[in-house]
């Protein structure tokens, strides 16, 4: 997690490597007064937020800002449902965007060698150092220990479009 703002609004920005989509959730969408994109067309289901599958068909028009002054313009899918934060910037983002996480340093390193320090979740922060693990997914399953380091491609094909995890 990162801090960040949308449309001027600071907020707390998941960088989940983990989902091939970016989303705003509609609490927040509401509360920014976002409009939808008009005549997209297209809807998706999105797994990954408790059980089930979640569809939706609205889309939003946004300025993320990242360290106060990295403006990225981006569309994202509106779901009801909130996991903790009220953005979740997936790999449709970070793969163009260049975002390079350092799990070991916890940053994450944007062009131009912006760093943006990772933040920590309550867990995280009531588990001692020496025995956290990060899970990792990589092609070969990688797993990295605390104090641990590996390099990794991440795919830069973009899935089809009828595939969407969260």
């Amino acid at each position: 997690m990162v801090g960040g703002a949308v449309n001027d609004e600071q907020t707390t920005i998941l960088l989940d490597t983990d989902a091939n989509v970016s989303i705003i959730w509609e609490r927040f969408v509401k509360k920014l007064r976002l409009r939808a994109v008009p005549n997209h067309g297209r809807s998706i289901d999105v797994q990954g937020i408790g059980k089930g599958t979640l569809t939706t068909k609205r889309r939003v028009l946004v300025k993320v800002t990242l360290e106060g002054r990295l403006e990225y313009e981006l569309e994202m899918w509106v779901l009801p449902h909130n996991a903790g934060v009220d953005v979740v910037l997936g790999m449709d983002f970070m793969i163009p965007a260049g975002v390079r996480l350092d799990l070991y340093r916890s940053t994450a390193m944007l062009p131009g060698e912006t760093t943006l320090t990772l933040l920590k979740s309550k867990k995280m922060e009531a588990t001692p150092v020496g025995h956290r693990e990060v899970p990792c997914r990589s092609p070969r399953g990688l797993r990295v220990e605390a104090h641990g380091c590996a390099d990794f491609s991440l795919q830069k094909n973009r899935p089809p479009a009828e595939t969407h995890a969260l």
